[in-house]
């Protein structure tokens, strides 16, 4: 293959790729990871001969993980490049040793959690838009081998994937072999740095590249287009899981915030156990925002518990607890709980807001033409007897020995014996708001106002109370008869 073919092949797979993906959909700064390798440097000369065409202004970026002395060398190298073409340099300097020692990670995934966090910290900065890496279709080969050996499910068969980060990084090279980005850059008239740890087969990956993947072209000399191109498979199934299981998570959720997810039982028990295992992953996911720490045997053995338990509380790490209790099951993050010993003080009519708890509530006081005007209050809306009701009022959470009289009930029984009856999760309990008067339960908001300050014939002025919690608590039980 001559220079011209090698510069037009490179080309061309380089826009099919960007075009594919919709990469760069618009105008955009983008800053190029350059290591100073083949392929960083390659993917430089690509976006610095498209940039008019493709309206971006190019960034060039470097990371010095600090774990050989010829980094200095290799960032040198890109400073001047960058000089060349007349492009922006940025970059920065981490031990990344000491990070993988302190955290008790492997160099290498040390590394690539410090590229990525500081790409990260580029665009939420606004410096760039996104970041474009030069992982290449032997890079992809290479990611399938390392997951498949290590235990992975069908979203692992991804790989490396074309665009990471919910767009942050783009990934245009995933089509090109590494010899023939190598012969790109030669064919251009440039050079490139050679990494001499890409030879110490003390890494895992370069013991792939080195002994594995040699082996495999033996059996079939296409193999790394076979792995990429399951990989490509594999990204397609993964959009494909993710929406599904999505589907299944929104029809099992009863309740949702940021960082707590409450799901009905009984539509978990209605899926399969792999579906059961999806849509518990996208859970973990939407609490915790990614699936990083968390392997397939925690998934199954959360949905053994789901089955086979009548309630359970389960830690599952990364500060998420999993619980169930009456048929629901919460995922949540033990962050920001409710301090369960607060006591709120309400001392007239008016507006109050409470934000350590979650709740803001509205009094105040309108005259009763019968007791059925007491009918049209319920759930986070109240209607007592003014006459009754002694301000100051508190707010306060469940105690041991609490008693309440519910309307409609035929007595006092204990908060706890309402809690059961009512099917509230034991998990809920000290979070649900209660309303005190003169010690007295006036009402369990969002569920029940106390017999003993109801509305009668007798009510002249009733005192109206509008409550409001974030997020909002589970529907209320019917009354009883």
């Amino acid at each position: 293959m001559t220079d011209f073919d090698v510069v037009e092949k490179v080309e061309s797979l380089f826009k099919e790729t960007l075009k594919k993906y919709k990469m760069l959909d618009a105008p955009r700064r983008v800053g190029v990871a350059t290591s100073g390798g083949s392929d960083s440097v390659a993917l430089l000369l690509l976006f610095d001969r498209f940039k008019n065409d493709l309206g971006v202004k190019l960034v060039v970026l470097h990371f010095d993980h600090a774990l050989r002395e010829t980094s200095v060398r290799d960032r040198d190298f890109v400073e001047n490049l960058a000089d060349r073409l007349g492009l922006e340099f940025v970059w920065t300097r981490k031990n990344v040793k000491s990070e993988a020692e302190q955290k008790k990670l492997s160099v290498e995934e040390a590394a690539r959690r410090s590229r990525y966090k500081w790409f990260d910290e580029l665009v939420d900065a606004g410096s760039m838009d996104c970041v474009a890496t030069g992982h290449n279709m032997d890079d992809q080969a290479e990611t399938v081998i390392y997951r498949v050996l290590r235990g992975t499910g069908p979203d692992g068969l991804a790989a490396i994937e074309p665009i990471g980060m919910d767009g942050r990084v783009i990934r245009p090279l995933l089509g090109i072999r590494k010899q023939l980005l190598e012969q790109y850059v030669r064919a251009r008239g440039y050079s490139f740095v050679v990494d001499e740890t890409n030879f110490a087969v003390s890494f895992v990956r370069n013991r792939i590249r080195r002994e594995i993947v040699p082996i495999f072209e033996q059996i079939n000399p296409r193999a790394v287009e076979s792995l990429a191109r399951l990989a490509e498979i594999g990204f397609e199934l993964k959009k494909w899981l993710k929406k599904k299981s999505d589907e299944m998570l929104d029809a099992c959720v009863v309740r949702g915030d940021e960082d707590t997810l409450l799901l009905d039982r009984n539509k978990i028990l209605a899926l399969d156990e792999f579906e059961q295992i999806c849509m518990l992953r996208r859970a973990l996911e939407r609490v915790v925002g990614d699936p990083f720490g968390y392997a397939y045997q925690d998934y199954k053995k959360v949905v053994e518990l789901i089955v086979n338990s009548d309630s359970f509380s389960w830690d599952v790490g990364r500060g998420v607890k999993v619980e169930m209790s009456t048929d629901v099951v919460r995922i949540g993050s033990e962050k920001g709980e409710i301090n369960e010993e607060k006591i709120l003080k309400i001392s007239g009519v008016g507006n109050y807001e409470f934000p350590e708890i979650g709740l803001k509530v509205s009094l105040k006081l309108r005259p009763v033409k019968s007791s059925k005007d007491a009918e049209r209050y319920e759930g986070l809306s109240a209607l007592l007897d003014a006459d009754r009701t002694e301000f100051p009022l508190y707010v306060r959470f469940y105690r041991k020995g609490d008693r309440f009289f519910p309307l409609g009930s035929p007595g006092e029984k204990s908060l706890a014996d309402f809690f059961t009856g009512a099917k509230i999760p034991r998990f809920l309990r000290k979070k649900i708001p209660l309303l005190i008067s003169s010690d007295e339960i006036v009402w369990v908001v969002g569920y029940r106002v106390s017999h003993v300050f109801r509305v009668t014939q007798k009510t002249k002025t009733a005192l109206e109370l509008v409550a409001e919690l974030y997020p909002p608590p589970p529907p209320p039980p019917p009354e009883e008869s």
